[in-house]
């Protein structure tokens, strides 16, 4: 079934950056006509990279951290939703690790990764470093904190690392929607065991898509775990004010993550009805304290509600879900 809920293709923010100084050279705007040759390269390296960080329609939209890659779980998480990921979505990663792109580019991955910039431009995997140094060699995001590589890594939950990304979310799911893309949102510590975007199409159009964290009676809570948006006005809004809410908490020293805020937020626009969103059902993205327990025919596998990478890794492997078992096995 093809995937209905589209958007107007569009190139990112960095293409059209580079693009537009790419024209100035072509129309013989430079006064330096006479190095023809050495412009001219530098036109045809400017197109390739331009060509390079293209998007498609929808854009997969993740954090990753090193424990991931060391311990298997992205590889993992790649080789279930190779089905899914193909050539339509384009795949954007973030993260704070400025050495962690280059190993993820040398992967032998089933699709092509590009990663966010500390100014949400994008690069290629094999292209991080180069384009790091050209913005002027140094990463301007939040730096990780502790003495481990365990408390220094960005997927430890509450870390200084996964605080750091977190608070970069809402602006880099607004930077995508202004440019028309269609945007899922999620954590990789999952398996895709069926299309995650035909359940989504089954659903109708909506601003917004999420999925429950908890079942309270209390207090219902979305997880920040997966969310769909379509590029509409009104899901743009609603990551601005996501942003605000976030940053603001920040200044004052009382943030708490980035769940907690996008609660509050889309609790507040429930209430005053100005944003049109659905819940994704529990029996095809249950949390990972359910999943196995209640529902155990599920479109998404969620690790979450378990502490430590060993923990999540040793879960798939228990319920088969494990990528080198699965390949051994055929």
């Amino acid at each position: 079934m093809r995937f209905l809920i589209l958007s107007s293709f569009a190139y990112n923010a960095f293409a059209l950056k580079l693009l537009s100084k790419e024209s100035s050279y072509e129309k013989g705007e430079s006064s330096l006509t006479g190095n023809g040759p050495h412009w001219h390269r530098k036109r045809q390296d400017k197109k390739k990279s331009a060509e390079e960080n293209q998007l498609n329609e929808i854009v997969f939209l993740s954090e990753l951290g090193s424990s991931y890659v060391d311990s298997g779980l992205f590889q993992n998480f790649a080789h279930y939703a190779k089905k899914y990921l193909n050539e339509s979505i384009s795949v954007v990663l973030d993260t704070s690790e400025p050495d962690l792109p280059e190993k993820v580019g040398k992967l032998d991955l089933p699709f092509k990764v590009h990663f966010l910039l500390p100014d949400f431009s994008l690069s290629p995997a094999k292209n991080y470093s180069s384009s790091l140094a050209e913005m002027g060699g140094g990463d301007t995001r939040p730096q990780q904190g502790g003495n481990s590589a365990k408390s220094a890594d960005e997927n430890q939950f509450m870390s200084e690392g996964f605080l750091a990304l977190m608070k970069r979310r809402p602006k880099a799911v607004q930077m995508l929607l202004e440019q028309g893309k269609s945007v899922l949102l999620a954590d990789m510590d999952t398996v895709w065991a069926r299309n995650p975007f035909e359940e989504i199409a089954k659903h109708g159009h909506h601003d917004l898509y999420v999925i429950k964290d908890n079942f309270s009676k209390k207090k219902t809570r979305y997880c920040g775990c997966f969310q769909f948006y379509n590029p509409t006005k009104n899901a743009i809004e609603f990551v601005k004010a996501w942003d605000k809410d976030f940053t603001d908490a920040a200044e004052q020293g009382h943030a708490v993550n980035d769940q907690f805020h996008f609660n509050e937020v889309l609790k507040n626009k429930r209430d005053k009805g100005d944003l049109d969103w659905t819940v994704l059902p529990a029996s095809e993205f249950p949390p990972g304290y359910l999943a196995f327990r209640k529902y155990g025919d599920a479109t998404v596998w969620h690790a979450n509600w378990m502490k430590g990478v060993d923990n999540k890794v040793k879960w798939f492997q228990e319920h088969g879900l494990w990528y080198k078992d699965d390949t051994e096995s055929k």
